[in-house]
């Protein structure tokens, strides 16, 4: 691999439990019952593809529409305060910028709340890349988000591994044509990552950093003919 892209919530940041919990809220006062099971099971699909998945066939789309935006602003000022780094983000960041591989984000989420993160997660100054929601037309599993960031990277997708929470993360991933790894964070389990493509899984990004030396880049083999 010759750079590393990275789904930011979820993966990066703690917060699926407050996204879940604004879905289902919003959801209520717009008089829909959805389980937690239900929204677990599509935590990180696209939004509008999650809606037409728990809302009844018949429900207009302008409908889902009004869902989708005042659950942004309900997430945005209830739960986005409450979000806060995994553990050894920055570490594991800075690792893999030491290995001189550039490093890119594709997110669904806004670009104001992708500010609130990275702000938190102090890394901005580690960043190559930045795909957010609005600056594509469909989000996971679709590939859109993953083939702009490598345009961004100027990279081609085979050669960047992406680090995700979600299968549809891992989807997403594999249908641009790169690689992909998984992580615990989002309440899938390990089975799940895996049937969607990972080629590995981890428990968070602290896991993902002690085992960092084993994952074959650019940079890994130059070191090998080096020595």
């Amino acid at each position: 691999m010759k750079a590393f892209v990275f789904d930011v919530e979820g993966t990066l940041i703690d917060c699926t439990p407050q996204i879940l919990a604004s879905w289902r809220e919003t959801l209520q006062r717009f008089g829909f019952s959805v389980s937690d099971s239900d929204l677990q099971r599509y935590s990180g699909l696209d939004g509008a593809d999650m809606l037409r998945r728990v809302l009844p066939p018949d429900t207009p789309a302008k409908r889902r529409q009004e869902i989708a935006e005042a659950q942004a602003e309900y997430y945005r000022k209830k739960f986005l305060p409450k979000a806060a780094p995994f553990p050894a983000v920055r570490e594991l960041l800075q690792a893999i910028k030491a290995s001189e591989l550039p490093i890119g984000i594709a997110t669904t989420c806004r670009r104001d709340e992708l500010d609130v993160y990275l702000d938190e997660l102090r890394v901005r100054d580690l960043i190559d890349a930045t795909i957010c929601g609005k600056d594509v037309k469909r989000g996971k599993p679709h590939p859109d988000l993953f083939r702009r960031v490598a345009g961004r990277l100027r990279l081609a997708p085979a050669d960047i591994l992406s680090v995700g929470d979600t299968p549809y993360d891992a989807m997403a991933a594999r249908r641009s044509g790169m690689s992909a790894i998984g992580v615990l964070t989002g309440g899938f389990r390990r089975s799940e990552l895996l049937t969607a493509g990972c080629l590995g899984v981890f428990a968070d990004p602290a896991n993902l950093l002690s085992k960092l030396p084993e994952i074959p880049t650019r940079s890994a083999r130059k070191a090998r003919k080096e020595n």
